[in-house]
């Protein structure tokens, strides 16, 4: 009897293993068609070019449909939305994209890809914050797509520049400017607030163990960093001026991640503001009663970030400019990936 395997096929590696190890008579394919149109054909050897991996995020898809937004797509900008028109190249024009973030990655492939010459300027790791979304439990699908990005990069001829870029550099002989400098953290002004870390405790070798740690602020960003923390025998608490943790993730991803939080006794404290702190003690405000957090050894930040854009002013009336992804309005991955297709589209 013919079988069908169904599920998460979202990878080249997938279908290998099924046709390899079940011998698979079918195979369905879904949220990668989403991801890559062209995937069956790429599988078939009939398209060539890098596959477009899904993340098994459904933050664009099933998200997209749940919010009334229609189909999307995290990873190709195009799912659910009318094909910009194309600008065409004129002439062999240079292009500098500050910011190897995935805003500063899609837009440097998406010019190049129309004819322009590129200079990527990045002194750091490719991915920007992308980085660190790989890192907490049960995310890391999501590590496939700076892998993809700097492929293309590669493969498109796009000139990666490991330093940081100058004002008097990018002045000297680019048409034009594209300033993907991405975002920074927003520190409140919390008096005592001085030994803290913020989302990039993600990044070290070993995260503590054994710890009380009191996370201020418990967005989705918030929330990632402490199914991470629970992993490893640590006592979080999780404090939010509102009431709705995980507040802007994808649906699936925020029940798994609170129900994890819950099994660990994360302590949930809502409509709670920091007053002071003092040493290992917070002093808060909760529904404007007093109360405290003793014994705290480890205080992470995560109460949103803010534009980093220092170029911009110096660049302005000098070169013509456009100010792409995080840099010019704070956003996620999707929101990135979109505004640096659609911007080149029209350069």
């Amino acid at each position: 009897m013919p079988v069908i395997f169904v599920g998460k096929v979202n990878s080249p590696d997938d279908v290998k293993y099924l046709e390899s190890e079940y011998s698979a008579d079918y195979i369905a394919v879904g949220r990668a068609l989403v991801a890559d149109s062209e995937f069956i054909g790429k599988i078939e050897g009939k398209v060539k070019g890098l596959f477009r991996p899904c993340l098994e995020c459904s933050q664009g898809c099933l998200g997209g449909v749940k919010r009334g937004k229609g189909l999307q797509c995290l990873v190709d900008p195009t799912v659910g939305k009318i094909e910009p028109r194309q600008v065409e190249a004129e002439g062999a024009k240079s292009f500098a994209v500050v910011g190897g973030g995935l805003s500063g990655m899609e837009a440097a492939v998406s010019l190049r890809e129309k004819g322009y010459n590129v200079d990527l300027y990045e002194m750091g790791e490719l991915g920007g914050q992308f980085v660190l979304a790989s890192l907490t439990p049960n995310k890391q699908s999501m590590g496939r797509l700076i892998p993809y990005y700097t492929a293309k990069l590669s493969n498109s001829g796009v000139r990666l520049i490991k330093s940081e870029a100058k004002p008097e550099d990018l002045l000297s002989g680019y048409d034009s400017v594209v300033l993907a400098t991405g975002a920074k953290d927003s520190i409140p002004s919390i008096p005592g607030l001085v030994n803290y870390r913020t989302s990039d405790i993600l990044l070290d070798s070993e995260l503590p163990t054994g710890k009380k740690v009191l996370i201020i602020g418990g967005g989705l960003t918030g929330v990632d960093i402490a199914t991470a923390l629970i992993t490893r025998n640590n006592q979080v608490i999780i404090v939010k001026r509102t009431t709705d943790f995980g507040q802007d993730m994808e649906m699936i991803s925020k029940k798994l991640s609170l129900k994890m939080m819950k099994e660990k006794n994360v302590v949930f404290s809502d409509y709670t503001r920091i007053k002071k702190i003092e040493g290992s003690t917070v002093y808060a405000l909760r529904n404007e009663e007093d109360i405290t957090f003793s014994d705290i050894d480890l205080i992470i930040v995560s109460t949103g970030m803010k534009s980093n854009n220092p170029l911009q002013e110096v660049l302005e009336n000098k070169v013509p400019v456009y100010v792409i992804g995080d840099a010019d309005k704070i956003g996620d991955a999707q929101d990135a990936i979109a505004d640096a297709y659609f911007t080149a589209a029209g350069l």
